[in-house]
């Protein structure tokens, strides 16, 4: 039989997608890009995620916000546990087991406002594309956002020669039934007996093993899924536009805001070279040269909305922001590929405001930093800067029953820890999404849920090496193993009393009560 003709259509289906959650997807985040691009952000009530994997993010997306999720993925056991970790929060979102072609034909299914692509694109069938693309043609409104990433060239170039070395001989020479990790680890050990008797290849590719050593060291289901599929197609940005344009969609800008600092990404040549070129798309393919990317996440829209100067300043203007990473945290030198620009002056009478941890508007920034005698710009340019950081981040008012839902979930994720401890993520429905919690501080979490206003470091510790002995972990730091207690309580301590400062902030956030 073909192997196209099975139900997988050559994806790596024998082991589980991992369980991250991935921050780039949340559509609320965008506000930020659209308006520092001068464009209108539209208003999003449905929106679907295609090929959602675990459902860890179409979850997290949803349960913090009113917007309405859709979604799918062909493999049953990743749907099962996304309906299954849906059903915690009493979430209403709508989970399918359908292939691309099979949704494509859903009559039940509404316009999307908003519809998200994660990592899949580059490793499905032309076929495949094709249903995608007429997807988001027929079902993404009017206005509305696709969000859509995919390995690119040309970054990806020497990596392809590896890959293809990995993927043919696990099509080949090895039985399918055995289990990803082996499927993985006598590949990459093949491939690297392989190129060690390949001379030319390694001049050519002087990391070769660099790059092999460092996939052995990474989770082996990813590198099943990213490796050993029967298709791998990175592609150059025009290539990718030329698809992409037969769903009436035009190009925004890159997910990540910091791809969209070409201040401090591209040199005073690279600018003027730029300015040679009439084509977007060709400029954006020409940066891809420059700076050698091998993965791109972008925003497309349906219809582009500009707003004129006034506009985007007074959009701007109401447009909140919270600080949730620590001040110590704070690059204050802005570095990029290219350049770097000093932010610390800037930045000073800004963290003043913001290091209460509460909700801000930009206009209340701003007007901390023109009284320094900054501009406009000057303050967008080091707000894009914390945002590239992952230390400040767009705010949306929360309704009570997504508050309560997002608890929800929170208290089965923290309740569940110890008998599913691959999800390291916790809904935080002020930015619509989640972040991410080590084991540590998610039992600092399930401390505060026991004890409450009555915690302290004391029974902290108590608490938390009762749960590590239960499941036989230790404390490590650095990747040390800590075998001493006063360095374990130590610490616990320390890490307790960063957990208690930023109680009131978890509040905030609507994570807990």
């Amino acid at each position: 039989m073909p192997i196209n003709d099975s139900w997988d259509e050559g994806y790596t289906s024998d082991e589980v997608y991992t369980y991250g959650y991935y921050h780039q997807l949340n559509p609320i985040q965008f506000k930020l890009n659209f308006l520092a691009h001068n464009l209108a952000f539209p208003k999003i009530k449905t929106a679907c995620e295609l090929g959602f994997g675990q459902g860890v993010s179409i979850n997290m997306h949803a349960v913090s916000s009113d917007v309405q999720w859709y979604g799918n993925d062909f493999f049953p056991d990743q749907v099962t546990f996304a309906q299954n970790f849906a059903s915690k929060s009493k979430t209403n979102i709508h989970l399918y087991d359908d292939s691309f072609e099979e949704f494509l034909k859903r009559d039940d299914l509404p316009q999307f406002d908003y519809i998200a692509i994660h990592g899949i694109w580059s490793w499905i069938t032309d076929e495949n594309k094709e249903h995608i693309v007429e997807f988001v043609r027929k079902k993404l409104a009017t206005g509305g956002i696709l969000y859509i990433s995919y390995n690119t060239l040309p970054g990806f170039c020497k990596a392809m020669q590896l890959r293809e070395m990995l993927s043919q001989f696990n099509v080949n020479c090895q039985a399918q039934n055995i289990s990803s990790k082996d499927k993985v680890d006598r590949s990459l050990n093949f491939v690297e007996d392989l190129f060690k008797l390949s001379p030319d290849v390694c001049a050519h590719n002087a990391k070769i093993f660099e790059t092999i050593n460092d996939l052995k060291t990474q989770d082996h289901n990813y590198l099943a899924h990213e490796y050993l599929n029967q298709n791998w197609d990175p592609m150059y940005f025009h290539e990718f536009a030329k698809y992409i344009e037969k769903a009436k969609v035009s190009y925004v800008c890159g997910a990540n805001i910091i791809d969209s600092m070409d201040l401090v990404n591209f040199s005073e040549q690279n600018k003027e070279l730029f300015k040679t070129i009439n084509n977007p798309i060709l400029i954006e393919t020409a940066k891809d040269f420059i700076e050698n990317r091998q993965f791109r996440c972008d925003i497309w829209v349906k219809g582009k909305v500009s707003l004129s100067e006034t506009d985007k300043k007074e959009a701007l203007n109401d447009l909140s922001f919270i600080l949730i990473g620590n001040l110590d945290e704070i690059n204050k030198e802005h570095k990029g590929n290219s350049a770097s620009v000093d932010l610390s002056k800037i930045l000073e009478p800004m963290l003043l405001i913001l290091k209460d941890k509460k909700v801000h508007t930009f206009s209340e920034l701003l007007k901390a930093t023109t009284s320094h005698k900054f501009n406009y710009n000057d303050t967008l340019l080091a707000i894009e800067s914390l945002v590239s950081q992952n230390v400040l981040f767009v705010t949306h008012k929360v309704s009570n029953d997504v508050a309560k839902r997002a608890k929800k979930l929170n208290d089965f994720i923290l309740s569940s820890q110890f008998m599913n401890s691959k999800i390291v993520t916790l809904a935080c429905p002020l930015i619509g999404g989640a972040l991410n919690f080590n084991l540590l501080t998610q039992l600092y979490f399930l401390a505060y849920k026991k004890y409450g206003a009555k915690i302290t470091p004391d029974n902290i510790i108590e608490f938390i090496n009762t749960k590590l002995s239960i499941k036989d972990l230790t404390l490590s730091k650095k990747g040390v193993p800590l075998d001493k207690n006063a360095d374990k309580e130590s610490i616990i301590r320390d890490e307790a009393s960063k957990f208690r400062e930023n109680l009131p902030l978890y509040r905030t956030l609507e994570m807990i009560e």
